[in-house]
Protein backbone atom coordinates (compact mmCIF):
# COMPACT_ATOMS: atom_id res chain seq x y z
CA UNK A 1 0.00 0.00 0.00
CA UNK A 2 2.80 2.92 0.82
CA UNK A 3 4.71 1.48 -2.30
CA UNK A 4 1.27 2.59 -4.01
CA UNK A 5 0.99 5.68 -2.64
CA UNK A 6 4.56 6.67 -3.26
CA UNK A 7 4.14 5.70 -6.89
CA UNK A 8 0.99 7.64 -6.87
CA UNK A 9 2.30 10.72 -5.64
CA UNK A 10 5.48 10.59 -7.78
CA UNK A 11 3.18 10.77 -10.70
CA UNK A 12 1.08 13.63 -9.79
CA UNK A 13 4.66 15.23 -9.09
CA UNK A 14 5.50 14.96 -12.88
CA UNK A 15 2.54 15.59 -14.53
CA UNK A 16 2.29 19.41 -12.23
CA UNK A 17 5.10 19.71 -14.76
CA UNK A 18 3.53 19.37 -17.80
CA UNK A 19 1.31 21.30 -19.29
CA UNK A 20 2.85 24.22 -18.70
CA UNK A 21 5.27 26.84 -21.02
CA UNK A 22 7.87 28.51 -19.37
CA UNK A 23 8.00 32.08 -20.58
CA UNK A 24 11.04 34.11 -19.97
CA UNK A 25 13.31 36.91 -21.12
CA UNK A 26 14.98 40.29 -20.93
CA UNK A 27 13.48 43.84 -20.91
CA UNK A 28 15.92 46.22 -22.85
CA UNK A 29 15.55 49.52 -24.00
CA UNK A 30 15.38 50.76 -27.77
CA UNK A 31 19.72 50.56 -27.36
CA UNK A 32 19.55 46.46 -26.29
CA UNK A 33 20.32 47.57 -23.21
CA UNK A 34 18.81 45.74 -19.65
CA UNK A 35 16.33 47.26 -17.89
CA UNK A 36 15.78 47.39 -14.10
CA UNK A 37 13.29 47.71 -12.02
CA UNK A 38 10.18 47.31 -14.39
CA UNK A 39 6.95 46.64 -13.27
CA UNK A 40 5.71 43.47 -14.54
CA UNK A 41 1.80 42.44 -13.91
CA UNK A 42 0.67 38.85 -14.99
CA UNK A 43 -2.97 38.44 -16.00
CA UNK A 44 -5.35 35.15 -16.85
CA UNK A 45 -7.97 36.26 -18.94
CA UNK A 46 -8.69 39.56 -17.09
CA UNK A 47 -7.74 38.73 -13.57
CA UNK A 48 -4.05 39.99 -12.16
CA UNK A 49 -2.18 36.57 -11.22
CA UNK A 50 1.01 38.14 -9.89
CA UNK A 51 2.85 41.77 -9.96
CA UNK A 52 6.79 42.50 -9.27
CA UNK A 53 9.00 44.65 -10.05
CA UNK A 54 12.07 42.39 -12.09
CA UNK A 55 15.91 43.30 -12.18
CA UNK A 56 15.87 43.00 -15.67
CA UNK A 57 15.03 39.04 -16.62
CA UNK A 58 12.03 37.84 -16.16
CA UNK A 59 10.35 34.24 -15.97
CA UNK A 60 6.88 32.42 -15.96
CA UNK A 61 5.30 29.02 -16.33
CA UNK A 62 2.21 29.24 -18.01
CA UNK A 63 -0.59 26.80 -18.17
CA UNK A 64 -1.21 25.43 -21.45
CA UNK A 65 -4.87 26.31 -23.03
CA UNK A 66 -5.27 30.09 -21.62
CA UNK A 67 -4.81 33.40 -22.36
CA UNK A 68 -2.29 35.80 -20.31
CA UNK A 69 -1.80 39.14 -20.88
CA UNK A 70 1.93 40.62 -19.65
CA UNK A 71 2.08 44.27 -18.95
CA UNK A 72 5.64 45.88 -18.33
CA UNK A 73 5.90 49.45 -16.97
CA UNK A 74 8.47 51.72 -16.11
CA UNK A 75 8.86 55.66 -15.12
CA UNK A 76 9.71 57.53 -18.41
CA UNK A 77 8.72 54.46 -20.83
CA UNK A 78 5.35 53.48 -22.33
CA UNK A 79 3.34 50.91 -20.73
CA UNK A 80 3.37 47.56 -22.91
CA UNK A 81 0.78 45.29 -22.82
CA UNK A 82 1.55 41.65 -25.06
CA UNK A 83 -1.04 38.83 -25.24
CA UNK A 84 0.12 35.67 -24.53
CA UNK A 85 -1.64 32.69 -25.77
CA UNK A 86 -1.06 29.16 -24.88
CA UNK A 87 -3.85 27.34 -26.76
CA UNK A 88 -2.37 24.21 -27.72
CA UNK A 89 -3.18 20.81 -28.82
CA UNK A 90 0.44 19.64 -26.81
CA UNK A 91 0.94 19.09 -23.63
CA UNK A 92 4.65 20.24 -23.67
CA UNK A 93 6.29 22.88 -25.70
CA UNK A 94 10.20 24.33 -25.42
CA UNK A 95 10.43 27.70 -23.45
CA UNK A 96 9.72 30.81 -25.35
CA UNK A 97 12.51 33.15 -24.98
CA UNK A 98 12.32 36.93 -25.43
CA UNK A 99 13.33 40.34 -25.31
CA UNK A 100 11.10 42.35 -25.19
CA UNK A 101 11.76 46.42 -25.79
CA UNK A 102 10.51 49.30 -23.83
CA UNK A 103 9.85 52.60 -25.55
CA UNK A 104 11.11 55.72 -23.74
CA UNK A 105 8.29 58.23 -23.44
CA UNK A 106 7.98 61.25 -26.25
CA UNK A 107 6.36 64.20 -26.86
CA UNK A 108 6.04 62.66 -30.75
CA UNK A 109 4.24 59.39 -29.86
CA UNK A 110 0.35 59.54 -28.54
CA UNK A 111 0.76 57.29 -25.36
CA UNK A 112 -3.09 55.77 -26.45
CA UNK A 113 -0.82 54.29 -28.90
CA UNK A 114 -0.56 51.75 -25.80
CA UNK A 115 -3.56 50.78 -24.93
CA UNK A 116 -3.98 47.98 -26.24
CA UNK A 117 -1.48 44.70 -26.77
CA UNK A 118 1.44 45.23 -29.13
CA UNK A 119 2.01 41.92 -29.87
CA UNK A 120 0.32 38.35 -29.72
CA UNK A 121 2.81 35.20 -28.91
CA UNK A 122 0.50 32.33 -29.60
CA UNK A 123 1.37 28.59 -30.63
CA UNK A 124 1.96 27.39 -34.12
CA UNK A 125 1.98 23.44 -34.25
CA UNK A 126 2.81 23.81 -38.00
CA UNK A 127 5.77 26.21 -37.79
CA UNK A 128 6.67 24.10 -34.35
CA UNK A 129 6.70 26.12 -31.34
CA UNK A 130 5.63 29.63 -29.99
CA UNK A 131 5.83 32.42 -32.09
CA UNK A 132 4.93 36.38 -32.30
CA UNK A 133 2.90 38.94 -34.13
CA UNK A 134 3.63 42.70 -33.80
CA UNK A 135 -0.15 44.75 -33.78
CA UNK A 136 0.59 47.54 -35.05
CA UNK A 137 -1.45 50.91 -33.42
CA UNK A 138 -2.50 53.93 -35.44
CA UNK A 139 0.65 53.33 -38.25
CA UNK A 140 3.47 53.63 -35.55
CA UNK A 141 5.94 51.37 -36.94
CA UNK A 142 8.99 51.76 -34.81
CA UNK A 143 12.44 50.68 -36.28
CA UNK A 144 13.86 46.98 -35.71
CA UNK A 145 11.30 44.59 -33.41
CA UNK A 146 9.41 45.50 -30.38
CA UNK A 147 9.96 41.79 -29.39
CA UNK A 148 13.31 39.93 -30.30
CA UNK A 149 13.07 35.98 -30.09
CA UNK A 150 16.27 34.90 -28.70
CA UNK A 151 18.13 32.31 -30.65
CA UNK A 152 18.97 28.85 -28.86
Amino acid sequence: MKTIITFLAAILIAINGFGQIEFKGYIVNEKGKKLNNVEIKLYEENSLIHSDFITNKFAFNLWINRYYTIELSKEGYFTKRIVFSTLASVYYADPFECDIELIKKSDDIDDSDFDFPVAIVEYKQYQGGFHYNIVKNNGIEKEGQLITQQEE
